[in-house]
């Protein structure tokens, strides 16, 4: 079966302690599941760009991040995890006020 994967990147942190606290969840979750062994929620990548390819249309990113999960259709139910909708919320009502970033959800092997 083919695996799920979150990518996203982070172009401007607007607030920081939003975004921190976001981040805060965020990695609990990670932490948790990988304690459980889930297969879940397992970052592969997370950090600053060591080189930068191609910039977006607001510069270079400030880092990323990759997270794999078992399925397409988990990492879709991870995205709308409670848990996950948790961390999300600390973003506040409009996230863009926190950070400027992208996720999007792809599938692969």
């Amino acid at each position: 079966m083919a695996k799920g994967y979150w990518a996203g990147q982070v172009f401007e942190i607007r607030n920081q302690e939003r975004f921190d606290r976001y981040v805060e969840k965020a990695m609990a979750i990670f932490a948790e599941e990988a304690a459980k062994g889930t297969g879940n929620f397992v970052p592969l990548a997370v950090g600053e760009p060591k080189g930068i390819i191609q910039e977006g249309p607001t510069g270079a990113a400030l880092f990323g991040g990759i997270v794999a999960f078992n399925s397409l259709e988990e990492a879709i139910a991870g995205h709308e995890d409670p848990r996950y909708q948790a961390a999300l919320a600390e973003l506040g009502e409009d996230p863009e006020e926190t950070v400027v970033r992208t996720l999007a959800i792809f599938e692969g092997a």
